[in-house]
């Protein structure tokens, strides 16, 4: 089983079609993968796997490009959220009462993909967060990638941290809908069927 960081590394090395010629033009691609996922969702198409596994190596193509490494920010941020207290609101908003250090980390490096989709689920399921309702997690998902935008922009430190959000709203999507995104991803970029 493969890390997201080998993952990453090793599809740098694949021709994907339409590969972009710029950073806005790899943004831009990711969002056109996302809506791919938005609409085989609706549908329950048959190729959602792939879809997903599109918009997952587009947003591993912004963090190639870029010269950020998910799978550290990844496990770090699964890591800080699993020590973070939530509580629901009278209005039935969870809202987060308590934070953790950014150093804690009980997940050990270079976790395989696979296992990090399920970590990302059952911190949802035990902070009480959305399993359910798919278009929020696709309105999520372009609200993370507008993040990753302006932090290219705005602030280039943050913009790995922003990008391993994307990644973990689509590994926890993934999950939910019950796509093995690590063997998507293989299938389709080391394979060619993306």
């Amino acid at each position: 089983m493969k890390s997201i960081s080998e993952m990453q590394r090793q599809s740098a090395n694949v021709n994907m079609p339409e590969k972009a010629g710029s950073i806005a033009d790899a943004f831009c691609r990711a969002y056109y993968a996302a809506g791919a996922v938005e609409r085989a969702l609706g549908t329950h198409a048959p190729d959602r796997g792939a879809r997903m596994a599109m918009a997952a190596a587009r947003v591993m193509q912004i963090a190639n490009l870029l010269y950020a490494d998910l799978q550290p920010e990844i496990e770090r941020k699964i890591a800080r959220n699993r020590r973070r207290v939530y509580i629901k609101d009278a209005d039935g908003v969870t809202r987060r009462v308590s934070d953790a250090k950014a150093d804690e980390s009980d997940i050990p490096a270079g976790v395989p993909m696979r296992e990090l989709q399920r970590a990302v689920y059952q911190n949802k399921v035990d902070k009480g967060f959305n399993i359910t309702d798919m278009n929020l997690e696709i309105c999520l998902i372009y609200g993370e990638l507008n993040e990753s935008y302006d932090a290219y922009l705005n602030s280039p430190e943050t913009v790995g941290e922003e990008l391993a959000d994307v990644m973990i709203y689509l590994m926890g999507l993934s999950e939910i809908v019950g796509i093995d995104l690590q063997a998507e991803l293989e299938r389709g970029l080391f394979e060619g069927a993306v």
